[in-house]
């Protein structure tokens, strides 16, 4: 198990015991659960504006990247990107391999929750209240509504039977 905390580390605990496997310390507290690929590596941001890759065996730090502002949710990741929102209002796509920015877009307020992607739309919140569609592949706008102004949007956004919920 994989467990994040304020206290700015990474916990990898064994399932059957508790038992502490290793430790992962980042700058600042981590509200972000991890999201791990195939290939074993688990990525996370924290309050400290990093998005962090880290092996998921041994706990060492595969790369970090630098986005600007603090990440509270877990990232999105897809086909080797990762998807995520910053508190310094924006929504950001970065390759898996190396942390490097595909595209970067602003929102009109901190992006709280986990995006969703589905069939290469990337659907994301803000804590104003808006509701967005974006390009996976470019980050261009598809469309944005804002049903209820100022009331936030938190949590990740679900789709069932062609209909979006937020």
């Amino acid at each position: 198990a994989f467990v994040p905390s304020a206290d700015a580390h990474l916990y990898a605990l064994n399932v059957e015991s508790g038992a502490l496997r290793w430790k992962f310390e980042a700058k600042k507290g981590l509200w972000s659960a991890p999201v791990a690929d195939e290939a074993g590596t688990l990525y996370f941001g924290s309050m400290d504006h990093f998005v962090y890759a880290v092996d998921a065996a041994s706990g060492t730090q595969r790369w970090a990247a630098e986005l600007g502002g603090s990440i509270a949710a877990t990232p999105a990741l897809s086909n080797g990107v990762l998807y995520t929102g910053t508190f310094d209002k924006k929504l950001q796509a970065l390759d898996a391999r190396n942390g490097a920015v595909r595209w970067t877009v602003d929102t009109e307020a901190w992006v709280w929750a986990t995006p969703l992607l589905v069939d290469g739309t990337l659907y994301a919140g803000d804590l104003g209240g808006n509701l967005y569609a974006f390009n996976a592949s470019y980050g261009t706008q598809i469309w944005k509504i804002t049903p209820e102004p100022g009331q936030p949007v938190r949590g990740m956004p679900a789709i069932l039977d062609g209909t979006l919920f937020f």
